[in-house]
């Protein structure tokens, strides 16, 4: 891999495994510092990154206030995101920025500034940068790049060089701890998402969220839950920022009903195996995963005031794989009805007995279609049922959670506590208690 230096020249920096650089996560320039460590080493580059620009004949004279000012809250989020980045094991620390100007308006960092200290910070040891590049066809087989062709498609990659960590371990600030150091600003995050349909003319595109006082009301709740997160130390770096996303926003049956479950950045805990997730740890505390059993499956029994037996597995159901069973209820929900069709054409016998088998177990599934329920009515159903839960810990008893759509991660001492809230919050929206599952290191 290679990296643009002073000279203008490319010199090679990186050979490894391309499939390293595709794991990097965005970095979203959005960081502030707020320790007075932080804030000292933020100075320090700020003072060197000035003395190299003056040594090399870049800058003649010193920066207007103003401008120091844009340069200290750059240097802040880039490094509050190469900090993080070095987390990411799979990547080997690097994360990903696109370089154009439009994209740095939701940040807090200065496109033109950002760019010098690509360069500056290059050469004078503290990142390494892979540079706009396109992979190769065999991208999975961990193929070269095409490395002397710049591309947007793949955004150029950062990392913490070891002088740069070393430098911010000097002051007390390690990866896992840069949440003590720094925090996201908020008022620049999107706490809201709203998607169009995929089967409509936008095709799943995002849009605009109309201002109403539903919309507000949601953003606002979502932002509470982040500020709390965020006063909290976690091993995994900053607390993660969360957001809701509501799907087919542009059909006449949206009114905040479809949808809008909990979502964090791409690469944060949420998309990790449960293995990885239980290893972290919430202010020095272990974790653990509380987890509704069969919970679309509960919530739509509910609603057609049906008893669900849940003293066994309901999906072990004779003739039929448990895991086949649970993908045929998914599909059968997502549809909002039984189909009468696979997507490869007629059913088939095997099908057809699989369906039959599902709905004998759940005769509550012939009914979904002329009542109307489908996968994202019943998905919005349980993402309220988190967030009253997540407000509820936070207002009246200070327990940092972490939502996993389903399902809660908690401090261990908090486990019967948050296991009775989620409880009774899902009893107040659907009448029903939940049976829960556990489950943690040991």
């Amino acid at each position: 891999m290679y990296y643009m230096g002073l000279s203008g020249a490319i010199q090679e920096m990186y050979d490894g495994d391309p499939s390293i650089l595709r794991a990097a996560d965005l970095a979203d320039l959005l960081q502030y510092p707020v320790s007075k460590e932080a804030q000292a080493v933020v100075g320090i580059l700020m003072t060197e990154t000035i003395q190299w620009q003056f040594d090399n004949g870049i800058k003649k004279r010193n920066p207007k206030a103003d401008v120091v000012e844009r340069m200290r809250s750059t240097i802040a989020a880039l490094l509050g995101d190469l900090l993080v980045a070095a987390l990411n094991e799979e990547a080997e620390g690097f994360c990903r920025r696109p370089s154009d100007k439009a994209s740095f308006k939701t940040t807090l960092a200065e496109s033109r500034l950002y760019e010098a200290l690509k360069r500056d910070w290059a050469d004078l040891g503290y990142i390494e940068v892979a540079i706009g590049f396109r992979g190769s066809q065999s991208w999975e087989n961990g193929e070269v790049l095409y490395s002397g062709n710049r591309s947007s498609r793949w955004v150029t990659r950062l990392r913490a060089t070891a002088k740069l960590l070393g430098l911010l371990e000097e002051h007390g600030i390690t990866p896992q701890g840069a949440g003590n150091h720094f925090r996201r600003n908020l008022d620049k995050s999107v706490p809201i998402v709203l998607k169009a349909d995929k089967k409509g003319p936008l095709k799943g595109k995002r849009m605009p969220v109309p201002q109403s006082p539903k919309a507000d009301q949601l953003a606002a709740e979502v932002t509470e839950i982040n500020r709390f997160l965020a006063e909290y130390s976690l091993s995994i770096g900053p607390a993660p920022y969360l957001y809701r996303s509501y799907n087919n926003g542009d059909t006449e049956e949206f009114d905040w009903n479809l949808g809008g479950r909990f979502y964090a950045p791409e690469g944060s805990y949420l998309y990790w195996p449960s293995q990885k997730r239980l290893q972290m740890e919430i202010e020095g505390s272990s974790v653990v995963e509380i987890d509704i059993t069969a919970c679309q499956l509960t919530i739509l029994h509910a609603l057609m005031g049906v008893e669900l037996d849940l003293s066994t597995d309901p999906f072990q159901i004779d003739g039929l794989d448990r895991s086949r069973a649970k993908k045929i209820f998914n599909v059968i929900v997502g549809m909002g009805g039984v189909p009468s069709d696979n997507p490869n054409g007629p059913l088939t016998n095997k099908w057809a007995d699989e369906h039959q088998l599902l709905c004998s177990k759940f005769p509550v599934l012939k009914e979904i279609q002329a009542k109307g329920w489908n996968s994202l009515k019943l998905q919005v159903l349980d993402a309220d049922i988190m967030r009253d839960t997540l407000l509820t810990l936070f207002r009246e008893h200070q327990a940092p959670a972490l939502p996993v759509h389903d399902c809660l991660i908690v401090r261990k001492q908090d486990a019967d506590l948050a296991e009775e809230v989620f409880g009774q919050a899902f009893e107040d929206r659907l009448g029903v208690r939940p049976m829960f599952t556990r489950e943690s290191l040991g």
